[in-house]
């Protein structure tokens, strides 16, 4: 397996990386994390079922709007443990003394409808 890096710049380009992924044998589509990409989340699963191109998405919310799996960080623990770094923040610590945390929790995310759907794309 090899993965290829495909940086998209704007709504135009999902089209073009996507339909080259779809060419080739095995392709499948990892989306990373991005502002950008939950913008336009809509767009990019619907192009990777039309291509039936199998694609893994960062956030639960992809999935359970249609695409395929997903997997990262638990959206909500990250909005809590940020309430107990404004917390201290508010009351005088200084923000560079204050600890760099990974997430802790992660989440993998499926519709059962999703397989189905995928099962009816003929997802490779």
């Amino acid at each position: 397996m090899e993965a290829v890096a495909a940086t998209v710049h704007d709504k135009a380009e999902f089209e073009t990386v996507i339909a080259a992924q779809a060419r080739e044998p095995n392709g499948g589509l990892i989306v990373m994390p991005d502002g950008f990409m939950n913008v336009h989340r809509a767009e990019i699963i619907l192009l990777a079922a039309r291509h039936r191109l199998p694609a893994v998405y960062p956030w639960r919310f992809f999935a359970e709007q249609g695409g395929l799996l997903s997997y990262g960080s638990e959206q909500g623990d990250l909005f809590r443990r940020a309430a107990t770094y404004v917390d201290r923040i508010l009351k005088g610590e200084k923000p560079t003394d204050l600890p760099v945390q990974a997430p802790t929790e992660y989440r993998a995310g499926h519709q059962p409808q999703n397989r189905e759907g995928a099962r009816s794309r003929r997802c490779r």
